[in-house]
């Protein structure tokens, strides 16, 4: 389904890389919390076997971070196909693993507020002192938002 689905965003011109195996990499770049197109790239040089895995041939150069942006500019477009890929590997996960989506976690991310708490008045009425628990129950507080 995903490779008769991605041949329609094809580009025209010489063969590129794959498209799924560009889909993949940026899957595998959201579940490993990569920040940005050079650290999955990163990433996928340091460990081989993900590369592999996503579908790219180790003996060839990764694709350029251009060559993602790109994908992914292009992708965006098509959010509704996309929906559609993440509803289905969602339904066949539920399949293997019937629990699965019953439980979700939260967590919450402080966003800093340039807003300063102690003038008056306060440019940001809706931030407040907001906190982040750290290692060995050390607590980092700032001035801002939660993002959750």
């Amino acid at each position: 389904m995903l490779d008769a689905k991605t041949k329609l965003i094809s580009p025209l011109g010489r063969p590129g890389y794959s498209l799924e195996a560009l889909i993949k990499a940026y899957l595998a770049g959201y579940i490993l919390g990569v920040k940005s197109t050079n650290d999955l790239i990163r990433r996928l040089q340091e460990n081989p076997v993900l590369a592999l895995i996503c579908g790219f041939d180790i003996t060839k150069p990764l694709p350029h971070r251009t060559t993602f942006n790109r994908f992914f500019n292009k992708l965006t477009k098509y959010q509704g196909l996309v929906d559609e890929c993440l509803a289905e590997v969602a339904s066949r996960l539920h399949e293997i693993i019937p629990d699965f989506g019953e439980i979700i976690a939260i967590d919450t991310t402080p966003i800093h507020s340039h807003s300063h708490p102690n003038k008056n008045p306060i440019s940001d009425p809706e931030a407040g002192f907001v906190y982040k628990g750290g290692a060995q129950g050390k607590y980092k507080w700032g001035f801002g938002y939660y993002f959750h």
